[in-house]
């Protein structure tokens, strides 16, 4: 049953006072209809939220996934107290291959995720390039931040990486996709 806005005698006034302009006052009653399950579609909802969101988080094992590509990683770095560290990784590839995985994380250790906030973006051929484009980008501001990981599939994808640490308004540090190498040991994989 669909409840509607309307007017509404106040306390004490009759239909007949109401109708010759009485005392009234506005109410809003709610819309929702009574078949509708909040709680139910609210407990969904927050189901499909942790589903989501267990992609970023350890698994069994205490090992952070890699979704099935090629993982490297930037040389470790230390990062002065007050710097920010950003990691961008851009991958594309022909229009018959399409790019099933980019991720760029920042770590500071084995299975330690510390970036704080990014963005990602994929477009089809035709979009942004002949082939197919993925970007993925991530910013951590924590001093125990120490490299980069960014995951490819598939691996001969034609793939750019920027990994720079920035302190007091300067670029301090700065790593590119020639300098990715193997990740230390237990990076998500045993």
């Amino acid at each position: 049953m669909r409840q509607r806005v309307g007017w509404k005698p106040a306390t004490g006034a009759t239909r007949s006072e109401a109708a010759r302009g009485g005392i009234m006052r506005r109410f809003k009653e709610k819309t929702m209809d009574t078949h509708q399950k909040r709680p139910v579609r609210g407990a969904l909802t927050a189901a499909v939220l942790v589903l989501l969101g267990a992609g970023a988080q350890p698994v069994a094992g205490g090992t952070l996934p890699l979704y099935g590509g090629l993982a490297r990683c930037t040389p470790t770095v230390v990062v002065p107290a007050g710097g920010a560290v950003y990691c961008v990784a851009v991958a594309e590839t022909p229009p018959t291959e399409p790019i099933n995985v980019l991720i760029a994380r920042i770590l500071a250790g084995p299975n330690k995720l510390v970036e704080q906030f990014g963005y990602g973006f994929a477009a089809a051929p035709g979009v942004v390039s002949v082939g197919w484009y993925a970007e993925e980008a991530t910013t951590s501001f924590s001093p125990r931040s120490r490299y980069c990981q960014v995951v490819l599939d598939p691996a001969d994808a034609a793939l750019t990486v920027d990994f720079t640490v920035h302190a007091n308004g300067q670029v301090i540090l700065e790593f590119h996709e020639g300098d990715l190498g193997p990740c230390p040991s237990n990076n998500g994989r045993n």
